[in-house]
């Protein structure tokens, strides 16, 4: 018996999981950056190809199906936390989980969603729950910016 591959996965589909046009995902594909099958007019992926090209862990057995939820921008998820982008890329460089698709910097919301908990223990904001991140950020952005202006000045602060 032989395998079974499910290209259920539309041009549009991979394009909303990207958050990239259908285009530029139909570029891609002909480029050969993203493997499909054409079907008549239409492309065609699994989700194993499309996972692949994000360049990032392969999502394996129960995670698999949290990892099928739309990748965010930086902006995408800063809206979705209410903080800068510049946060998020604070955040990325201490280690927030990226998946780089094509180019872009894209966050799978699980992974957002658990480092986060780890890292500063809150949940996703619901309508008035995002002061305790908002505060978190604030210190952040504060803490880096005075760590900054003392390495420039050359003093060494607590």
């Amino acid at each position: 018996m032989g395998q079974h591959y499910d290209y259920s996965l539309t041009t549009r589909d991979v394009a909303d999981h990207y958050d990239l046009s259908a285009r530029t995902v139909r570029d891609h594909l002909v480029q050969g950056n993203l493997r499909g099958v054409k079907i008549n007019r239409d492309w065609r992926c699994r989700w194993s190809d499309v996972w692949a090209a994000e360049q990032g862990p392969t999502p394996r057995g129960d995670r698999a199906q949290a990892y099928r939820a739309p990748l965010l921008s930086k902006k995408a998820l800063g809206a979705r936390w209410r903080v800068s982008e510049r946060t998020v890329e604070r955040w990325i460089d201490r280690g927030l989980p990226t998946r780089n698709v094509f180019g872009s910097v894209r966050i799978a919301p699980i992974d957002a969603e658990e480092w986060l908990e780890r890292k500063f223990g809150v949940d996703e904001p619901t309508g008035s729950d995002s002061k305790t991140l908002e505060d978190i950020s604030d210190h952040m952005g504060r803490r880096s910016v005075a760590k900054a202006a003392d390495k420039r000045s050359g003093r060494h602060g607590p």
